[in-house]
Order: structure tokens, then sequence, then C-alpha cells
């Protein structure tokens, strides 16, 4: 019998067409973490205690992996409007990965708006503990920050890509 955590990783891969979202195919269920990484994408098992919690981790993470131009100047811009960022309880671990992740959550919104719609989306990311200040600062003004990744050439996937992977620190 499949324990509830990789059956509700299972469960979003059956219920979503998630192809244009894995960038990379592998993913890794550890219990020594907190939260996830997405260089090899790692989910923690408290992310995937529901289908529709396991989705925002398994999105945020995939994430990651585009190759976007404009992530440089997008970090440059939210670094000069947020230089005093909230404690790492309420946003990622370092002010440079809060600005990085400004980006990220933007485009995880979207895509899970995309994905589960606007309000079913909003109600989820307004749940979460971990970036709860970031997803406040998207939910509040969802409209600038679909401008702020136009601005800076930054989307969803269009297409399904070929998904790489990753093992160890230099993959």
């Amino acid at each position: 019998m499949m324990s509830a955590r990789p059956a509700a990783l299972r469960a979003i891969l059956d219920e979503h067409d998630l192809r244009r979202w894995m960038l990379t195919d592998l993913v890794i269920i550890d219990d020594t973490i907190v939260g996830g990484f997405s260089h090899p994408q790692t989910l923690s098992p408290p992310r995937l205690r529901r289908p529709a919690l396991a989705l925002t981790p398994f999105l945020n993470e995939q994430l990651h992996w585009l190759d976007h131009r404009g992530t440089s100047s997008a970090i440059a811009e939210a670094a000069q409007r947020w230089p005093d960022t909230p404690p790492a309880t309420q946003q990622a671990a370092s002010r440079g990965s809060t600005w990085l992740h400004m980006s990220v959550c933007a485009l995880e919104y979207q895509s899970l708006a995309e994905l589960i719609g606007r309000p079913a989306a909003a109600e989820e990311l307004a749940q979460h503990q971990i970036y709860s200040w970031i997803y406040s600062q998207i939910l509040a003004g969802p409209s600038w920050f679909a401008d702020y990744l136009d601005r800076h050439n930054l989307r969803p996937p269009r297409q399904p890509p070929v998904p790489r992977r990753c093992f160890g620190e230099n993959s």
C-alpha cells in the first residue's frame, strides 16, 4: 500500500496535466528536510499531506528550473521595492532568496490559478506558512505582479520541456 505522501503527489499528477511544469522528472521525498529544494527537487512529507498542498511546492520547485534571462532584473526590482524584508519565519531564508521568490512565487500563483482557478489558488496560498509574506504581497496585488513578471519576460512554461535531472550540488 502506498503511503499518503507519495499518494498526494501521484494524485496531483493524475488530476492535472503538469507536463508543461515538469522541468525535472526526478522528485525525492525526504523525511529529514523542512520545506523543499529545487536541485534536485526534494519535498518534505508535511508538504504532501493533501493534493492541493502538494501541488504548490511541486510547482514552486519546478519553476526554479526555468531558464529566464529576466530573473536577475526581477531580483533587482524586488530588492529596490522591498529593501527590508520581514523575518525568515515569514519569507525565504535570506533577503536574496526572498527577492528571487517574489518572481518564483508569482509564477507559482499564475500557474496554480491556471490549473485550479484564481479563487482556489488564492485560498490555497493564503494558508501557507512558508513564504507567507511573499504570498500576501502577491495576493494583495496580483495585477501588479502580472505586470512585474511581464516587465522581466517571466512566464510559466508554455509547452512541455525536455525534463532535466540534477544529482548533487555540481550537476
